[in-house]
């Protein structure tokens, strides 16, 4: 796949994606092996992510109450770091556009505000930006410090797909 890391979807991650794309794709047997998988804790990071969103398109798939309210609790997390996540966003961006710099969200940042329907959908652990304009990694740093903020290194995989500078916040 010429440098770019090939994305691994486990099966039961591609099924629960089918599901919330085709909810009428959802078999009985796949809901009731949902249910008990997350009753014990065994479905892969991959497929928890999903969850929320399928609840969301199928709340029929939870018949355990005790499993519902997991992935209930998951979205109330969920909202709550993503509106951490945003805030810090915006912080980053204003401190940046103060200096001059312009800056875009990437990934997660960018979708919760514009694909999902609700901050609880789509879980995000950082903020990512892509610096668009001509500054150093050192003038970046500097007006993320005004925030409280750093760069962090990005990947050279990321790097090199972007073909440009880019900087994750932590």
């Amino acid at each position: 796949m010429d440098d770019m890391t090939a994305l691994h979807v486990t099966p039961i991650e591609r099924e629960i994606l089918n599901a919330c794309i085709w909810p009428e794709s959802l078999s009985e047997s796949l809901a009731l092996t949902i249910n008990q998988r997350v009753l014990e804790d065994t479905l892969p990071f991959g497929a928890m992510r999903l969850l929320p969103f399928l609840l969301s398109v199928v709340p029929e798939v939870f018949v355990d109450d005790k499993a519902k309210s997991i992935i209930t609790s998951v979205q109330r997390h969920t909202h709550a770091r993503n509106l951490i996540t945003l805030s810090m966003l915006g912080q980053s961006m204003a401190a940046l556009e103060t200096e001059g710099i312009q800056a875009l969200a990437l990934k997660g940042g960018a979708l919760i505000q514009t694909v999902y329907p609700s901050l609880n959908l789509r879980p995000t652990a950082d903020g990512d930006l892509l610096i668009v304009s001509d500054h150093s990694r050192s003038e970046v740093q500097y007006a993320l410090d005004k925030v409280g903020l750093r760069c962090v290194e990005t990947s050279e995989t990321t790097a090199k797909f972007l073909g440009a500078a880019s900087a994750e916040l932590d």
